[in-house]
């Protein structure tokens, strides 16, 4: 079977535990792939006792397991890689290193459409095991423009005046870019490869650049508005539309590969 390849070496052969799966979403409308989750049976995960951590995989109808999804992670380590499905519908992430995903299960039932949101989360994990140290640069770079435990007198206190802000906002758009880049090749990867088109819970990639959008893109596009209060000079404009600019590239970006991966 296609799907022996993409075993990490050394794991427990699917098949054996995914009767014990959660069964999480169906993924076409046929009903012939879903989305399963298998426990590691360890209740102590790095962030809440209420999450449940394990694997993610897509199975046939027939519970036949198809694909571990770790395996899209590049992980150097894959014996270390672990999905923690969370309660609530906080903001979906990648661990800095690579090796976790954490992901809102009520999304995941929600709608079959985010199982995209897991993909683009393996692509910052693509990232950070392909490209480590700009990874860890984006990595730095969110939590100091996004985060909102830093207030305006911290970032001063550490030398980050408006304009490095913008700077460092770039680092981290340029970063969601890349992973939804790989998200839309893993997606394709799948197509390929076990035949199952994720493509198709879209109607067009207009219809996949708006999730995109309601998914997460639409924090950054206002906070990219929240730059440069009072008035701003011929710089603060300049900069301004490089990061539109940089957000416009995403946007092509994410379009241009959606509508090759549909052919």
């Amino acid at each position: 079977m296609k799907n022996e390849q993409f075993l990490p070496p050394g794991s427990i052969p699917l098949i054996e535990s995914i009767e014990h799966g959660e069964h999480l979403q169906w993924l076409d409308k046929e009903h012939n792939f879903q989305l399963v989750f298998i426990s590691n049976n360890d209740n102590q995960t790095q962030h809440n006792l209420n999450d449940k951590s394990g694997k993610i995989i897509i199975a046939d109808k027939n519970n036949a397991p198809i694909v571990d999804l770790k395996v899209f992670s590049d992980s150097k380590h894959p014996e270390y890689f672990t999905f923690e499905l969370f309660k609530g519908k906080e903001f979906d992430s990648a661990g800095e290193h690579g090796n976790l995903v954490r992901i809102s299960e009520e999304r995941l039932k929600d709608d079959a459409r985010n199982i995209f949101l897991i993909l683009h989360e393996l692509g910052h994990c693509h990232v950070s095991n392909m490209h480590p140290e700009k990874h860890s640069a984006a990595f730095d770079a969110r939590q100091l423009t996004l985060n909102p435990i830093f207030i305006p007198d911290d970032l001063k206190s550490m030398g980050i005046d408006s304009e490095k802000k913008k700077e460092l906002f770039s680092n981290v758009v340029e970063n969601e870019r890349d992973a939804w880049a790989q998200a839309i090749k893993i997606a394709r990867k799948i197509k390929s490869e076990y035949g199952l088109d994720l493509f198709e819970l879209f109607r067009d990639s207009g219809d996949f650049m708006g999730w995109v959008r309601n998914a997460g893109l639409y924090s950054y596009e206002k906070q990219l508005e929240l730059f440069g209060g009072g008035k701003p000079t011929k710089a603060d404009l300049l900069k301004k539309q490089k990061l539109n600019d940089l957000l416009d590239d995403f946007k092509e970006t994410v379009i241009a590969l959606f509508i090759s991966a549909k052919k």
